[in-house]
Formats: structure tokens, sequence, C-alpha cells
């Protein structure tokens, strides 16, 4: 019980610390020009994750009486992060791509908010049949919801951008979700717990490294480390669905 609390406390303290990077963020990306660089992909996976994050927390919580407090903290603290912090990262991304859309009248932005809400509400209801469905493959389903800066690294390149995200904010950011949401994994007796929690660790960090690449070399030097990237990647799917069989 007290691990749990401790775990919870650490979850707390890394959603505020992710809330201040949020932040810095936003305003790192307040010009148009900024925005356009972020891939809405990556934002909007992080901000489902987010969410089936707190759905999670609060559910326990309801459930396990004893552990409310603790588990609801933790549940609001992600319900802020995503309904309101990634929500608007997310709305300032769409904006700076389809700026006609919000220029012409009530009508043409009410249509543009409701198409942003509906692919992204669509999305996370999808996934969530889509865990359900799929629960004996739940090692490959997280490691695909780690796979969030794919779609950065892949717009980067396609774009040619340069530094679309803050240096702290990528690496901070990995750290925050694999660290704490991860190692109640590794601190599970099962080995292959143990090797899913490592796997996922190092998959994402790759991807950190790999997003830092692309913020530093020419578009022929990233694609040549992506491509490297690629192979490590299918090396990864495939001992996440071995593990998971077992």
């Amino acid at each position: 019980m007290s691990a749990i609390l401790k775990t919870e406390e650490q979850v707390t303290a890394a959603s505020f610390m992710q809330v201040l990077l949020l932040v810095r963020q936003i305003d790192y990306s307040n010009a148009r020009t900024s925005a356009v660089k972020v891939s809405l992909l990556t934002i909007g996976q992080q901000a489902v994750m987010d969410s089936y994050l707190c759905l999670m927390h609060l559910t326990t919580g309801i459930v396990v009486e004893a552990l409310f407090n603790a588990f609801a903290t933790a549940a609001f603290f992600k319900f802020m992060i995503f309904s309101i912090f990634e929500m608007r990262y997310l709305l300032m991304i769409w904006k700076a791509r389809r700026p006609h859309g919000f220029q012409e009248g009530w009508n043409s932005m009410r249509r543009e908010l409701s198409m942003l809400y509906s692919r992204f509400y669509g999305c996370l209801l999808a996934g969530i049949v889509l865990i359900y469905q799929l629960q004996r493959f739940s090692g490959v389903l997280v490691l695909l919801l780690y796979s969030f800066w794919v779609p950065q690294i892949v717009h980067n390149i396609h774009h040619d951008h340069r530094k679309p995200l803050l240096i702290r904010y990528t690496p901070t950011h990995t750290s925050v979700h694999t660290h704490t949401h991860l190692r109640p994994l590794t601190n599970t007796r099962a080995h292959t717990h143990h090797i899913l929690a490592h796997t996922h660790n190092t998959f994402a960090h790759k991807h950190t490294l790999s997003l830092s690449h692309t913020h530093k070399h020419t578009h022929t030097h990233s694609l040549s480390h992506t491509h490297s990237l690629s192979l490590s990647l299918s090396h990864t799917h495939t001992l996440s669905l071995t593990h998971t069989h077992k």
C-alpha cells in the first residue's frame, strides 16, 4: 500500500512538471510559423494517452476507496493536462494550419472546432474499443501509445523543420512518462513485465534521440538515422509481441 501511494505521489509531481513544460512549449509555439512545425498527431497522441491515464487513475480510486485521494489527485492533474493545456495546444496547431477557417465568420469557426473535437474524441473512443478487443496484445498497444514522437520525426524530415519543440521539452516529457507510468511494471516480480517495461523505456528514449538528431542535422542525415531507427523499431515490436504472447 505504501509503495502504491509513493508511486502516485511521483505521478502527481511528474504531472505538475508536465504542466510547466506544456506552458513553456505553448509559449514557444505561440507564433503561427512555430505552431506549423509541430505535428498534430504527436500532440494528439499525447493528449489521448493522458486521457487514458486520467480514466485509469479515476477508476482505480473509485474501486479502491482507501487509495481514492491519491488516485483522484493524479487523475485531476491528468484531466487538467489533456482537457485544458493539450487541447489548447492542438487548437493552436489546427488554427495555424487552417487559418482561413477561423477568418470566415462564426459558422466556419464552429465547423473547424467541430472537426477538431470530433476527431480527437473519436480517436479516444476508438482507442478504448481497440484496447478492450486486443487485451491479449497489451504490450504492443502500450508500445504504440509510447510512439508519440514518431509523427514529429516524420513531420520534421518531410518538411525539413528545425527546432519545432523546446530542447528540454522532448527528453523531459519522455522521462516523465516512462519513469512514472512504466515503473510499476518494473517493480513487479513477473519477468515478462520487467522486460516489457525495459523495452518500452528504451524504445521511447530512442525516439527522443532521433528527434534531437533531426533538430541538428541535415535532411539527408536525418533520413539515414531514421532508417536505422525503423530497423530498431521493427526489432522492438517483435520483442514486445513475443513477450506479450508469453
